[in-house]
């Protein structure tokens, strides 16, 4: 039977993840308003009427282009689109644990669960598949 103290793990570990995806969310979004709002002021520099305005602050293309590269490092770095993803598909696969622990807890043993939770962390899409194929 699925014991109350793993479907409480499993679901401190589905918060886990959503606190993570969230941050990666966030940290992606970030970058790429980052770049994105750099290249703008660096193309707005090159038309006409904005050209006298960045001569004299040169140190401000210098700047944004320097933190536009950071940004691109960092996202290439971090990847955290890529981690996005995993840790959704993780926290969809530690859902459907958890539904499968709680629904069948009298045909669900705890060495079941505990081997599903070993196999969630490197392949959730795996997991998720079995738990579909798995009858109620």
């Amino acid at each position: 039977m699925a014991s109350e103290e793993i479907i409480q793990e499993i679901r401190t570990m589905i918060d886990s993840r959503r606190k993570l995806q969230r941050l990666y969310k966030r940290t992606y979004i970030s970058i790429q308003i980052t770049i994105a709002s750099s290249g703008f002021l660096i193309a707005a520099a090159s038309q006409k009427n904005f050209i006298p305005l960045f001569i004299n602050l040169n140190w401000l293309l210098l700047i944004l282009g320097l933190l536009s590269a950071v940004c691109v490092i960092v996202d290439q770095i971090i990847k955290p689109s890529q981690k996005y993803l995993e840790n959704k598909n993780i926290k969809r696969a530690l859902q459907g644990l958890c539904n499968r622990a709680m629904y069948d807890k009298d045909n669900w043993p705890d060495s079941t669960t505990s081997k599903y939770l070993l196999v969630c962390q490197t392949n959730p899409l795996l997991v998720i598949g079995k738990l579909e194929d798995l009858p109620y």
